[in-house]
Parts: C-alpha cells; sequence; structure tokens
C-alpha cells in the first residue's frame, strides 16, 4: 500500500464512482460534469468512453444485466455503448437544487444512493448507523469520525474484508483507513487534492 502507480491521465472534469466488474475484469468510473463513463482494462490497459445523454453519478451491477445508475435526473438504467439512459424514477421532484451523488450495491444487492444540494449556500450532513445487511434497517445514529479542518472533507469509501473504512477525502490530498470504531489505522498520501472516491480491484481484489 505504500507504492502508488499513476497509470492513466484521463482528464475528467469531475471523476467518481469507481465501480470494479468481477465477470469483465474491469474498473468502471463516472466522469459527472462531463457526462461521460470510463471502463479500464487493467490487463491490457484498453480504455473505453461512453458518452451519455444525463450526467450519471454511481454506477451498480445489475444481476439482469448493465448498470442501475444514480443520475442527476433521477434513478434508472443503463447499458453499455448506449448513449441513452432509461431514467426510471425521479426521487425528489421538489427540489430542484439536488441531484444524487454517491451510490453502491450493498452484500444484499440493493443500490443505496445519497442526493446533494447543489444550490446557492452549503449544507452538509454528517452521521453513521448500524446496518442491518439482511434486512436492510439502519439505527442508532451517531458520528463516526471527527475529521479534522485541515483533513479535508469525507466523500466517498470503500470498506475492505475487515471491516476497515478507506475514506476518500476532498480537498485532503489523501485516503484514510478507519477501524470499526472510527480510529486512523493509516493514511495514504497522493498527488492530487480532490480525491473523490476508491475502490478496490484486480484478479485478487
Amino acid at each position: 500500500m505504500s507504492e502508488l502507480e499513476h497509470i492513466l491521465g484521463c482528464q475528467c472534469r469531475l471523476g467518481e464512482g469507481p465501480l470494479w466488474h468481477t465477470a469483465e475484469q474491469a474498473l468502471y468510473w463516472v466522469d459527472i460534469e462531463g457526462q461521460r463513463i470510463h471502463r479500464l482494462r487493467p490487463a491490457t490497459m484498453q480504455h473505453e468512453t461512453f458518452d451519455v445523454d444525463v450526467a450519471v453519478t454511481a454506477l451498480g451491477l445489475r444481476q439482469a444485466g448493465g448498470f442501475v445508475v444514480a443520475t442527476a435526473a433521477g434513478l434508472g438504467a443503463w447499458q453499455p455503448g448506449d448513449a441513452h439512459v432509461v431514467i426510471t424514477h425521479n426521487v425528489e421532484p421538489d427540489r430542484p437544487y439536488n441531484r444524487f451523488n454517491d451510490g453502491a450495491v450493498d452484500p444484499g444487492g440493493r443500490f443505496w444512493a445519497g442526493t446533494m444540494y447543489t444550490g446557492p449556500g452549503e449544507s452538509r450532513y454528517q452521521g453513521a448507523y448500524d446496518y442491518d445487511a439482511a434486512t436492510g434497517a439502519f439505527a442508532n445514529e451517531r458520528v463516526f469520525v471527527q475529521v479534522p479542518e485541515d483533513g479535508g472533507s469525507p466523500d466517498g469509501l470503500a470498506v475492505d474484508s475487515q471491516g476497515f473504512v478507506w475514506s476518500a477525502r476532498w480537498e485532503g490530498w489523501r485516503i484514510v483507513r478507519h477501524d470499526p470504531t472510527g480510529r486512523v489505522e493509516r493514511e495514504v498520501r497522493l498527488p492530487v487534492a480532490a480525491v473523490t472516491s476508491c475502490a478496490f480491484g484486480g484478479p485478487n481484489l
């Protein structure tokens, strides 16, 4: 984990939502502001881009094939190669300044996605919950981590096989690994400030 290698310059306007596709052995991610989805096959370094007709903010694999997607217009579905994203749910029509941001599929196959406020002023919410993977129920809201002011803002994250949380820090130049109690276990410094998310990939993840 101490050695970093920069392997691709993709010039995203706002890169987000890395997702490892095990069957394809490929990494997908989105360029929200560029309205583009990327796919990289690390074994061959084949890099493809797909322009789409809406800003996609997060991806999840569908059992039926293709992807469930969170977008600026709501939730929908997308097939690689298609320029059109099929929007199935407009979740917050009464909140025009909100759009979806991060999202992921949980161990039970549920797609979770959060919205963010993009209008004037600033809105921020922080909290952590106990989560029942079998039922999807969550309870007992509390603060998981209090981030110092100079540590950047928590953005996307990944959870490893030990239950540790890897937290990307926007304007923090790092990814931070927290143990299940919230304690900082390690930091991985990066040569970029606006770190949006992280994921595990490769044949052995």
